[in-house]
């Protein structure tokens, strides 16, 4: 049940994402959120144990980091979720944004479909900027529907997040 949930939200928060995010529940355990960050945490490190296993990647690593990669990366795609959640609801609510840190935590899940993509498209240069461009889409309307931001504040915060990245991918 777990999985066909997860696979309908990320697809409907990449086909509808006006209406996924604008009907977000205010309230919702912090557990159930952290679950799908997780659950997307550990397939992003699965599909990179079989692209680093299959020779596709040239990172650095013997069998043992390549076995642990799935079991460590749910924990660090929650320590990163919880960094960024809480940076991004800073920024939103120095934007003038309404929602509790609760609903920014559950957007920071709700966006985290896009760590196996980032996985699939690493290695692929200039390409490897796409699932992140659909994540700072996707945050911008997440900002726009559930913090009640103003569009043009919505895409200063993102697209501020969004050129910070692009210029750290450009000088790693």
């Amino acid at each position: 049940m777990f999985l066909k949930e997860a696979f309908a939200e990320a697809r409907e928060a990449s086909v509808r994402p006006r209406d996924f995010f604008g009907r977000k529940p205010e309230a919702e355990s912090w557990v159930a959120p952290a679950k799908r960050l997780a659950f997307w945490a550990f397939v992003a490190g699965l599909l990179d144990s079989l692209v680093v296993g299959m020779g596709v990647s040239d990172r650095p690593g013997g069998v043992l980091l390549n076995i642990l990669t799935p079991v460590l990366f749910p924990f660090f795609g929650l320590a990163a979720g919880a960094v960024a959640t809480l940076l991004l609801h800073a920024a939103w609510k120095v934007m003038g944004g309404k929602a509790v840190l609760a609903a920014s935590w559950r957007i920071a899940a709700a966006v985290s479909f896009t760590m196996p993509l980032d996985v699939l498209t690493g290695e692929l240069g200039v390409m490897s900027l796409l699932p992140a461009a659909l994540r700072y889409w996707l945050l911008a309307v997440a900002a726009r529907e559930v913090h009640g931001l103003a569009r043009w504040k919505a895409w200063t915060v993102t697209g501020a997040l969004g050129l910070l990245h692009v210029v750290a991918v450009a000088m790693f």
